[in-house]
């Protein structure tokens, strides 16, 4: 089941739709940039297209058993994309429903991946188990480059909107940011005492945040990366995912007991 929340400033979380299509247990949940659908994963290999107006579902891609773990929106809302326990990117268009790419990155599972655009060109970024992180151009189907700096299983990956830049989350307890297309290793953000399981750019590019098992949330600014800007205490025992609202105004949480917070930032 995906529960849809109103998160108007100053107000109380509310909720506004329970949405059910899933057999299984959903393990992904991501909104179109614009915001007019919903795109939810579950263990039963299943993705489903939601409408934000009518909260029906408008499709449903079905997946192979093990292909379909966290899913994401394009930039341009016109396909979807998934990592699987075998190391593959699937790529279907939102149109038809159809497999349009099947991309090989690894030989493990591919545990997180985000996808975003820079200068015009479409960049997909994924993490394994084997704490490797790799960059693949997905129109050309290719990796372009990977990263094995973490230690410990990639938990989080996000790509920034204003730059070649990915930050990556571990069990290692630490978050790396690279810029992918000069290939270098450019901060270590370290601070956390357990796993990293959430990493996210805000839509701006200007400010990363950082989650875990902690669970303290800590925000850094690019313009000054060798500490956090501040943190924020979940009140959970896990951060299992956070993201910023489109201003960069506020930040959602979702914790192990179930928990969503949402934070107004200064």
């Amino acid at each position: 089941m995906v529960n849809v929340w109103d998160g108007t400033p100053h107000a109380q979380p509310t909720k506004v739709q329970a949405l059910k299509k899933h057999n299984l247990g959903v393990v992904s949940v991501d909104v179109s940039p614009t915001g007019k659908h919903i795109l939810s994963a579950s263990l039963d290999s299943c993705l489903v297209i939601w409408d934000t107006t009518t909260f029906h579902p408008i499709s449903k891609i079905s997946a192979q058993a093990c292909q379909s773990w966290q899913a994401r929106y394009s930039p341009s809302e016109e396909c979807v994309a998934t990592c699987s326990h075998l190391g593959k990117v699937n790529i279907y268009s939102v149109k038809d429903a159809n497999k349009i790419a099947d991309i090989e990155c690894t030989d493990c599972f591919l545990m997180c991946l985000s996808m975003g655009s820079v200068s015009d060109q479409n960049y997909l970024a994924c993490g394994d188990e084997k704490g490797r992180v790799h960059v693949l151009d997905y129109d050309a189907s290719k990796v372009v480059t990977s990263f094995s700096s973490h230690s410990g299983p990639v938990r989080a990956v996000s790509l920034s909107s204003a730059a070649s830049l990915v930050v990556s989350g571990s069990e290692d307890k630490r978050a790396f940011l690279h810029d992918y297309r000069s290939n270098k290793l450019v901060a270590k953000l370290t601070g956390h005492r357990s796993w990293v399981t959430a990493a996210k750019f805000d839509k701006q590019g200007q400010t990363i945040a950082t989650a875990g098992v902690d669970p303290m949330i800590k925000r850094w600014d690019m313009r000054m990366l060798s500490a956090p800007k501040d943190s924020l205490d979940a009140k959970t025992s896990c951060v299992w995912d956070l993201d910023f609202d489109p201003e960069g105004k506020m930040l959602a949480s979702i914790g192990e007991d179930k928990s969503l917070r949402i934070f107004e930032l200064l």
